[in-house]
């Protein structure tokens, strides 16, 4: 009966009560009531546009505030129907661009990289200018605030595309930047996030030949931890040099020898110092060998092949000293002057 002529401006009437309502809704920020007057809304632009009771093929903006309303309610899962019925059409201009990319934000948190890669998509195909839409799945995974999610969900994307260098090599960058942070609270799975530290900066290393860095970092690591166990050598140092400057001769004028235990520690720290060092050479070897294929480092990376230079002079110049085999004397020696040669180079 309704759709008889003589009742057709019925449902034109409920529609325009529904959509006024949504509008006074909307403009209070009054969510709930206009989500609900909107929703009405489409359901009656619907049964107008099936009826053929207006000349309306699609209702842009009935969708798009029902959708937004939602939204702004907090209930995105009741905003999707209504922007995919927005974006099925290709519906673009500048007011509707934030459609695109609250799919895209919707479906990266709903973990589904089919969906969140096909809004990105259309987002780009209609704003080709805006750089909203060149953020990769893995961007958005790297600006993820929570740390905890962040790596649940980078070694969850690893899981499934474990060939993925770029995101592989990233990863690796974060546990770096988590087990060398100078005021963080002490990891208790260090050695486990170190292994895959260690597994994804090499694996990244070894797929790009090319570029330094991975096996910089790498290296990098383990003279971090050299430094660290330096300065606890100097710190017992310190204390023999006390223990010394405190001590009394014996009888025949003898001083003492320092206290065993600390002597002791001291030698085991320096073990544990030479270890760490040992773990990275091979490391800053590889990183020495990539970042030495170019002629053209600027910037961040011609610092970091420098910097990289110069801990391999300190490195063969400290074991040049401590050697007693002239053989590897000599040996260490040469690398020494091989890398001085090189840093000369690369600092004109």
């Amino acid at each position: 009966m309704i759709v008889d002529p003589q009742y057709a401006n019925a449902p034109i009437a409920y529609y325009s009560s529904f959509f006024n309502e949504g509008i006074k809704g909307y403009n209070k920020k009054d969510w709930p009531n206009a989500s609900a007057s909107f929703k009405q809304t489409v359901e009656w632009s619907d049964f107008i546009i099936a009826n053929k009771l207006a000349k309306m093929e699609f209702d842009t903006s009935a969708n798009l505030l029902a959708g937004a309303a939602f939204q702004n309610d907090k209930k995105d899962d009741a905003a999707i129907p209504y922007f995919t019925r927005l974006t099925d059409k290709k519906i673009g201009g500048d007011d509707n661009e934030f459609v695109y990319q609250f799919l895209m934000g919707y479906y990266f948190r709903k973990e589904d990289a089919a969906n969140f890669e096909k809004y990105r998509a259309l987002g780009k195909e209609l704003y080709p200018k805006s750089e909203y839409f060149t953020y990769s799945e893995i961007d958005f995974i790297m600006s993820m605030e929570d740390e905890a999610e962040k790596e649940k969900r980078i070694e969850a994307k690893i899981a499934k595309e474990p060939t993925n260098i770029e995101l592989i090599q990233n990863y690796g960058f974060i546990l770096f930047d988590k087990l060398n942070a100078e005021d963080a609270k002490p990891v208790t799975n260090y050695a486990e996030l170190e292994q895959k530290m260690i597994n994804y900066l090499s694996q990244a290393g070894d797929n790009k030949p090319d570029d330094g860095k991975p096996y910089y970092y790498l290296g990098n690591h383990f003279v971090n931890k050299g430094v660290k166990i330096n300065q606890d050598i100097s710190k017992v140092t310190d204390d023999i040099k006390k223990a010394n400057a405190s001590a009394k001769p014996d009888k025949t004028g003898k001083l003492p020898p320092p206290p065993k235990e600390l002597t002791d520690k001291r030698d085991a720290l320096k073990k544990a110092y030479n270890d760490e060092i040992e773990k990275g050479l091979p490391f800053l070897l590889k990183s020495a060998e990539a970042y030495g294929k170019h002629t053209d480092l600027k910037g961040m990376e011609l610092q970091n092949y420098k910097r990289l230079v110069d801990q391999l002079i300190l490195i063969y110049g400290d074991k040049k000293i401590a050697s007693k085999v002239p053989a590897d004397k000599a040996k260490f020696e040469a690398e020494e002057k091989k890398w001085n040669a090189i840093y000369t180079k690369i600092s004109h």
